[in-house]
């Protein structure tokens, strides 16, 4: 399907593995091991978020073997000793706020921690490189832009969003047939993609105000584009 079209539109198709739905044959322990232990990706933290914040938030839910707070990709990590744990803690806090900021909660297979592990005393330095794996694999930050007018073209689209930064592509996806149609633009830095959604959010493009939301996009991932 790679390449092909679905109503109209080219499509591209890439692998991707999916840790919250876990094979269901039984693993072998040498390949349940590598996987790695459960935890959260945190998404939307202020930058100034520390240890012991995220520490005080998360620890009521099972014992944590490693923290990382955000960097300036806005999102740390949390690794748990159990996986009833993990569970737990995007089941409660997915949504909820850390230092006035609402946050997103994901599960997250760590390999840097294997299952039956002491990760020791340099797991903060492997949780960072953690923090990046996830970062890497949930795809690369972009916009949704809703309520587009029926005459945006690919063109004026791209032209609107590429002042805030490097695109890898921008495409309007969809006519809705009622007039307003719906695009995706994902940029090479967060940065950008952040101030476009500050920018451009409620903004008016050929008379037609638009809402613009952050959104993650998986078949671009960063290892994929490097390739």
């Amino acid at each position: 399907m790679n390449g092909k079209k679905i109503d109209g539109h080219q499509i591209t198709v890439k692998e991707y593995r999916f840790p919250e739905f876990p094979p269901t044959d039984p693993l072998s322990p040498e390949v349940y091991a590598s996987l790695g232990r459960l935890g959260c990706v945190v998404f939307g933290l202020p930058s100034g978020t520390t240890n012991e914040s995220l520490r005080r938030a998360f620890s009521p839910f099972g014992k944590l073997i490693a923290i990382n707070p955000p960097t300036n990709q806005y999102l740390g990590t949390v690794v748990f000793e159990d996986e009833p744990s993990a569970r737990e803690a995007v089941k409660r806090m997915n949504g909820k706020k850390i230092d006035g900021h609402q946050i997103i909660v994901k599960e997250y297979r760590f390999p840097e921690f294997p299952v039956g592990s002491n990760p020791g005393l340099d797991y903060q330095k492997a949780s960072a490189s953690a923090s990046d794996s996830a970062s890497d694999d949930m795809g690369p930050l972009g916009c949704v832009v809703d309520g587009l007018g029926s005459g945006a073209t690919d063109e004026s689209f791209t032209r609107a969003f590429s002042q805030f930064g490097d695109v890898i592509h921008a495409k309007i996806a969809r006519d809705f047939g009622c007039g307003k149609k719906i695009g995706m633009v994902v940029y090479e830095d967060e940065r950008s993609a952040r101030e476009a959604v500050e920018r451009m959010n409620g903004k008016e493009i050929d008379g037609y105000r638009i809402t613009v939301k952050e959104s993650r996009y998986p078949q671009f991932r960063r290892r994929a584009v490097a390739e």
